[in-house]
């Protein structure tokens, strides 16, 4: 497997969670798309946030929150120099025994089957502020919560979601024979993270599923939406639009480092889902 290049890296936190308070001196004030193998939560302190997750984008206001599950390419951008926001990151396989019945549905979040709403207003969801400022304290280290506390406050948010109908049933939406590949998803978009900027061949991907290319392109379609190939297309062009920001690389550069090699091609297909040629894109940005 090669490097990890471009604008996506992979970031692991040395403990099963981790609080930051990120302001403009902070190193991950600005973030470029990266991912890491703990899930995330970011709420917003002071100013605006734009955040991606693959390609759906956020604005979060002051007190919104975003749950970013394990192995989902995020990036960060605040709208202002005065924002801050806080951070929390946590390894539900380090910190949970998932042999135990009782977390039953802790494994399902892990291995995908659950997927957690991502975006939690205080308008939205009121009754959930209380859990999530609970999750915010006892992880911060000044409070000096006991890992019980922080275990509990893991359990008291989870609880909420599962209760409330605050997620969704990724089984629902697959045939039943395709739900036993679900915990084999992190590895595979983990695999595209690394090697977007390559000749990524749909037998590779097949291949890592331990699938015919027919029964791959079957799965993915129904999990995703997209076929793997166009997924794969839609997140090169989402680095690259991200990487258009910038004004130290041409057009021509940034194709070529998001994996494509043709000019032509990368223009006809940004175009194609941005609306927008690659350089009337930099210019609107520049404007705005």
């Amino acid at each position: 497997m090669s490097e990890l290049k471009g604008a996506i890296r992979e970031t692991q936190a040395p403990t099963p969670f981790k609080y930051q308070y990120i302001n403009k001196v902070h190193p991950s004030f600005l973030m470029p798309s990266h991912y890491h193998q703990d899930f995330e939560m970011i709420k917003v302190l002071q100013g605006k946030l734009n955040i991606s997750l693959n390609e759906r984008l956020y604005l979060l206001n002051k007190d919104d929150v975003l749950f970013i599950a394990e192995g989902i390419a995020h990036s960060i951008k605040p709208c202002e120099v005065n924002a801050c926001y806080e951070s929390i990151s946590f390894n539900l396989n380090q910190l949970f025994d998932f042999k135990k019945a009782e977390y039953a549905d802790l494994k399902k979040i892990v291995s995908g089957e659950i997927v957690i709403t991502e975006y939690f207003s205080p308008k939205l969801y009121p009754n959930l502020q209380a859990f999530i400022q609970n999750l915010f304290t006892v992880f911060n280290p000044k409070s000096n919560s006991s890992i019980l506390s922080i275990l509990g406050s893991l359990i008291s948010f989870f609880g909420f979601i599962i209760d409330y109908g605050l997620y969704q049933q990724q089984s629902l939406n697959l045939a039943p024979k395709f739900v036993r590949h679900l915990c084999k998803n992190s590895m595979l978009f983990r695999y595209i993270f690394i090697n977007y900027n390559h000749n990524i061949k749909l037998e590779e991907l097949a291949k890592l599923m331990d699938m015919s290319p027919k029964y791959f392109c079957r799965y993915f379609l129904a999990l995703t939406g997209n076929r793997p190939l166009e997924y794969v297309n839609r997140y090169r062009i989402e680095l690259a639009a991200e990487r258009l920001g910038t004004k130290g690389e041409s057009i021509n550069e940034i194709a070529f480092d998001c994996g494509f090699k043709n000019p032509g091609y990368f223009a006809r297909l940004f175009k194609r889902y941005k609306g927008l040629s690659p350089s009337a894109y930099r210019i609107r940005f520049y404007t705005n």
